[in-house]
């Protein structure tokens, strides 16, 4: 799914309501974003209280205080403070499953190299504490990027400055070896120096921006190269499992020269908020939001952001809105507490609205989705409950008479006509263990899902229904009941998409083909120790790939890695099993669709399909499935 790129996206900025006064101001603090619209706010410096007289400049104190953030509910919550006092530091949340600190500064201005990271898996972390690691940064680092890379289970460490403040054009990359039961709870960082001639950034940076366009692509924008701030973009691209042997490419500049710029993904679009290069004598500072299109491979906008605050301490995005959040504004006028306190809030924009009529295809097996109805057509849709969800949430859409009580909240219990605009979102009950929140299209004189949108269903064996209706009220926060998050066609799962089957365990995020696990995709079986990466073919493991997986050796499990060939689900081809902790090679030969997982066959075609037409090869399927791939709508 793409969002319209005909037309500038609204992004207008606008405050969120101020927290409450504990919330502690800093600046040169690290901030990560978690899951359910929260903020952790890492460490920084602290203004020390002046005194009264103009004249004397304010002091800065390292803290080790760390506090969580909640913009939906407008709070403040304590969080356990960091070992060690630090500004400047870079901080990755690695799969919502534990936080990451690496390096920074302390107050005498010595770089650090330590390594402190804290479990989210609270059977993991009983005493919630953050944890030093005994493998600290082989080149202490301030100012550095961070991201992660889950398929490879590693962080990659972009830049920044040495122990002599001077600029890095080195990377660092963290394996992340697990302990053997569970893939949670870390043992040791595996470092490796990017130092060859072709890992080495194209130039010295510090304080650049660092985001993963895809799994095996690193985009690098913006920073200090020691002598002035650059708008120029580099694109790091290496295969799986040999990121030493990557290349750079070179990427079309920034449209503005920002400073501490910060990126997120957007769908195929790379955001980039950052402070505007200005002189050091301007009275304030400006914030500036530009947008690069993977697919053009072009910078196609920038907007100045007055209301934001600068500079941007990290950016998340929650359905089609991009919060940014700065700790403390850092420009020479401000001094004081009190000064501060006014810079740290949270403001929020608007992008485009995802729009039916105007999308297309982001991966090569989508060629192209027919128009939706015209904006001035008021289809009617026959459900047992619907309710009319606008998608831009600040649109002033008023809903026709119709649906007057379905917006209320009203739950109708009878099949009633509800007249929408095919623009605006829908949420309707499909049966009575099954709901749908999204796009919709006219077809064969019905509605089906198309565009983007939301199935929620609850096995058949599995008593859950009230949670169900509570917890479709949001595309962007599924319910813990089994979904279906993304793109569909014509009714059917189609496009990129998140799967989340309840009671299989199984979780997979990649792309789809008419209902099936079709291309390149993930998947992740939490309570086996099973995690996959790699091409899928007919809703299961088929081509090449890397997985994890457990194996009983006499009393304990062992995690082992297999990379190579795949054949439904099995191992096939050239293949090579390894020991996930040390890496060492226990077999290099050809396999003959061995089971070594454990698992049998992983058949990915799951219980609740989408209706629409199928293809030659999906009706061949569903009569092997006798029909049982069907969303009655």
């Amino acid at each position: 799914m793409t969002v319209r790129s005909d037309q500038t996206p609204s992004v207008s900025w606008e405050p969120l309501p101020t927290f409450s006064k504990s919330f502690q101001p800093r600046k040169d603090a690290t901030a990560v974003s978690l899951q359910y619209g929260k903020f952790l706010v890492l460490g920084g410096q602290t203004v020390q209280k002046k005194s009264r007289q103009d004249d004397q400049e304010a002091t800065y104190n390292g803290t080790t205080k760390t506090q969580l953030l909640e913009w939906n509910m407008r709070r403040t919550l304590p969080w356990p403070s960091l070992q060690d006092a630090r500004f400047g530091a870079a901080a990755v949340n690695y799969n919502d499953e534990s936080l990451w600190v690496f390096g920074g500064a302390n107050d005498e201005g010595r770089v650090l190299g330590s390594v402190e990271g804290f479990s989210l898996q609270s059977h993991h972390n009983p005493q919630w504490t953050w944890t030093l690691a005994p493998q600290p940064l082989p080149t202490p680092r301030v100012y550095a990027a961070a991201v992660a890379v889950p398929t490879e289970h590693a962080v990659l460490i972009v830049g920044g400055r040495n122990n002599s403040w001077q600029e890095l054009n080195t990377m660092e990359w963290g394996q992340l070896l697990f302990d053997t039961d569970e893939q949670v709870d870390v043992v040791t960082i595996s470092w490796t120096t990017l130092n060859n001639l072709n890992s080495l950034l194209p130039g010295p940076r510090m304080g650049c921006a660092a985001v993963m366009l895809n799994e095996t692509s690193l985009v690098v924008m913006g920073g200090y190269d020691g002598r002035s701030w650059q708008k120029t973009c580099h694109m790091y691209e290496f295969s799986m499992g040999h990121v030493v042997e990557g290349i750079w490419k070179d990427l079309p500049d920034m449209i503005e020269t920002v400073r501490f710029p910060k990126a997120v993904r957007y769908y195929k679009y790379l955001l980039v908020v950052g402070e505007k290069e200005e002189s050091p004598l301007a009275p304030t500072s400006t914030t500036i939001i530009q947008c690069y299109d993977s697919d053009q491979r072009q910078w196609v906008w920038s907007k100045t952001c007055a209301e934001c605050p600068s500079p941007v301490d990290v950016i998340s995005l929650h359905g089609n809105h991009l919060y940014a959040f700065g700790a403390a504004n850092a420009v020479a006028g401000v001094t004081t507490d009190k000064e501060m306190k006014k810079s740290a809030s949270i403001f929020t924009c608007g992008l485009s609205t995802l729009d039916p009529r105007m999308v297309r295809a982001s991966l090569p097996s989508v060629t192209a989705i027919a128009p939706a109805a015209a904006d001035d057509d008021a289809p009617t849709i026959v459900a047992m409950e619907a309710v009319l969800v606008p998608e831009d949430e600040s649109s002033s859409f008023k809903p026709p008479a119709k649906a007057a009580a379905a917006r209320r909240g009203t739950i109708i219990a009878e099949p009633t006509e509800v007249s929408i605009k095919l623009r605006h979102v829908v949420k309707i009950k499909l049966s009575e263990r099954s709901y749908y929140t999204g796009q919709l299209r006219r077809k064969d004189g019905t509605y089906v899902p198309h565009g983007q949108g939301l199935l929620v269903w609850v096995e058949e064996d599995k008593d859950d229904l009230d949670a169900l209706r509570q917890s479709t009220n949001s595309v962007n926060n599924p319910p813990p009941s089994s979904y279906y998050k993304g793109q569909f066609l014509n009714g059917f799962r189609h496009g990129l998409g998140e799967m989340y089957l309840q009671v299989e365990d199984k979780h997979y995020f990649g792309a789809f083909e008419y209902g099936s696990w079709e291309g390149m995709g993930s998947l992740k079986i939490r309570s086996r120790g099973f995690s996959f990466f790699g091409q899928f073919a007919t809703g299961e493991m088929t081509g090449n790939g890397r997985c994890s997986y457990r194996v009983r050796v006499g009393d304990l499990w062992k995690q082992k890695t297999y990379s190579g060939g795949f054949s439904r689900g099995l191992a096939h081809g050239k293949g090579v099993i390894a020991d996930y902790l040390t890496g060492r090679i226990e077999e290099d030969r050809e396999f003959k669709e061995e089971d070594l997982f454990g698992l049998g066959a992983l058949a990915g075609t799951p219980s609740i399909m989408g209706s629409g037409t199928p293809t030659p090869q999906q009706q061949q399927q569903q009569q092997q499935q006798q029909g049982s791939n069907n969303v009655d709508v």
